[in-house]
């Protein structure tokens, strides 16, 4: 997320679009079970959602990063880099949120 997006009203914005669209997923996905297994039964609707997921989960490959990021090597280490993000609070605030979903 750093690369694509350089500044924190970037990386807000980039976050706060990722936990809309997961949401409306979600939702999607709650209200469309009932429909497809009336329409197809159980498995049929295993199937049309996992195909769905899947084309959804390759959709990404379609964008083009390189025209977007500019990647620079890293300067931390691994142990200074981790130590470095957990003392952000926001970070940890986010972290919280998103692992309790």
């Amino acid at each position: 997320m750093p690369e694509l997006a350089r500044t924190a009203r970037d990386r807000l914005d980039l976050a706060t679009l990722r936990a809309v669209f997961s949401l409306l997923g979600v939702a999607a996905a709650l209200v469309g079970s009932g429909q497809l297994i009336r329409l197809l039964d159980l498995r049929g609707m295993v199937w049309s959602m996992a195909v769905a997921g899947l084309v959804l989960m390759y959709l990404p490959l379609l964008v083009r990063e390189k025209d977007y990021a500019e990647a620079k090597p890293a300067s931390l280490g691994l142990r200074k880099a981790v130590a470095t993000t957990f003392r952000n609070r926001a970070f940890r605030i986010y972290l919280a949120g998103n692992t309790t979903f």
